[in-house]
């Protein structure tokens, strides 16, 4: 009965350093989530920031070349050799060209191997497709399309409209399957248009950005437009929908989207945001989505040029509580494992201490009852050790002092016996004396009587 309070307290306590163990991991992941889910922020926007900085550079760059007469547009070739070693430059974005203010075009995809250029006389006012020979001139035509007029399209009158460096809304390419956005740049000498340079971009190269992040083990990142349309995201396949003769591309909107995830994360969004343009910071939420929780990231993306983007990083919790759960997991079983050794180790002390503690119980009792032959073993423990030595002495003196204490009670006994012999013998030498005495007294008595009587008879009667 000793053992069992000390036992569960320690219970008790190690109990409460468990739970509180459980819910400390719990914090610090869901603190380490958060300040992964920032850092997954600040490379998506970094990476927006550098990557849609760069056309707006290269436009400028052209600019400044056109007007200083580096660039020569009537020299065709040299024009197209131009802007193909430009495109090999910066491969990661599409077609760099300038259209002039006739409708014509000359430019360059470095990345998808060909020169583009529509010229009224050279093809008549369609728009070719070349390759590339190695000197980095237009070899063989690849494509035709006729009736080409670069005014007519919506990039360009964007730009004229603007006046200014812009981002183009986002449309399908002319040339392949794929949506681009353009930074267009209006060009003027002495005030006048002469034509607009354009870098193309292709929102697969955000998307594949977005696939190369490590973003938890399953979480993902997903940018929209405010009304719901998709630019990227890192499981998204396409942000577009191909329709009829797989020649008609249409916006992916969010609602169309097959991946319920995004579809319950932006309706939650919407739900708390109704006017997506509102958020001016990093806004993190956390909801479930059929019942398990979610850390949600929403970062606006806004430039100068027009591009108005959310940023979405969602990831489960699960995927950040893994190692919590283990590490809870583990405190716990740490914890059980502790508290079975402080058990077994309670009771195991509890009985080495329990144990002599007991015989020096039933000791003293047995002393108590007058068993002064009784005698403790010592026991390891020091002190309780000690405890039983003293018992041991204390017994053996006790017994001394009984021993003791019996003789000299035998001797008493025979002391006293023998003065009541003495005192016997005593007594009966004055009863004899008495006796003795009160003979002669009698004598003594009968004597004067005698005497009388004499003295009585010697005097004569008168």
């Amino acid at each position: 009965m000793f053992t069992l309070p000390f036992i569960l307290l320690l219970l008790i306590s190690l109990g409460v350093v468990g739970f509180v163990s459980v819910q400390n991991s719990q914090k610090i992941a869901r603190a380490y989530a958060n300040d992964q889910m920032d850092e997954i922020d600040s490379k998506i926007s970094n990476r927006l920031a550098t990557f849609l900085a760069e056309p707006l550079k290269i436009n400028e760059t052209n600019a400044s070349l056109m007007k200083s007469k580096f660039l020569d547009p009537t020299k065709t070739d040299e024009f197209l050799k131009y802007f193909w070693n430009q495109g090999a430059v910066f491969p990661n974005y599409g077609t760099i060209e300038f259209a002039n203010s006739n409708g014509e075009i000359y430019g360059a995809n470095a990345s998808q191997k060909y020169i583009v250029m529509a010229d009224k006389a050279l093809t008549d006012n369609s728009i070719n497709r070349y390759t590339v020979n190695e000197n980095g001139y237009r070899f063989s035509l690849i494509n035709e399309t006729k009736n080409y007029d670069a005014r007519k399209r919506s990039w360009y009158k964007e730009a004229v409209s603007a006046h200014k460096p812009i981002w183009t809304e986002i449309s399908p390419s002319v040339t392949t399957q794929r949506l681009d956005i353009s930074a267009v740049s209006p060009y003027y000498e002495n005030n006048e248009l002469k034509g607009v340079f354009v870098v193309d971009v292709s929102l697969g190269k955000i998307s594949d950005y977005l696939k190369s992040l490590e973003i938890g083990k399953t979480g993902q990142a997903f940018i929209l437009e405010k009304s719901g349309d998709v630019i990227a995201g890192s499981t998204i396949e396409q942000p577009f929908i191909v329709e009829g003769d797989n020649s008609t591309l249409s916006r992916l909107n969010v609602s169309n989207i097959s991946d319920s995830i995004i579809k319950n994360t932006y309706d939650f969004v919407i739900s708390k945001k109704p006017d997506l343009l509102s958020i001016d910071k990093t806004e993190e939420y956390s909801f479930n989505i059929d019942r398990k929780p979610y850390f949600l990231h929403i970062t606006p993306y806004i430039d100068a040029q027009g591009i108005e983007w959310i940023v979405f990083v969602l990831i489960p919790e699960s995927d950040f509580m893994e190692n919590a759960d283990k590490s809870a997991i583990f405190t716990i079983n740490l914890t059980l494992v502790f508290i079975l050794i402080t058990a077994i180790t309670g009771l195991v002390l509890g009985r080495k201490i329990v144990k002599p503690l007991n015989e020096l119980n039933n000791g003293a009792k047995s002393v108590s009852e007058g068993d002064l032959d009784k005698t403790i073993s010592i026991a390891p423990i020091r002190e309780i050790g000690e405890l039983a030595s003293s018992f041991n002495h204390m017994a053996i003196d006790l017994k001394k002092s009984r021993i003791d204490l019996e003789n000299y009670s035998k001797d008493l006994e025979k002391e006293v016996a023998q003065r009541t012999i003495d005192l016997n013998q005593k007594m009966s030498e004055l009863e004899k004396m008495n006796k003795f005495m009160t003979n002669r007294e009698l004598k003594m008595i009968e004597l004067k009587n005698e005497i009388k009587n004499l003295k009585d008879k010697a005097t004569p009667s008168s």
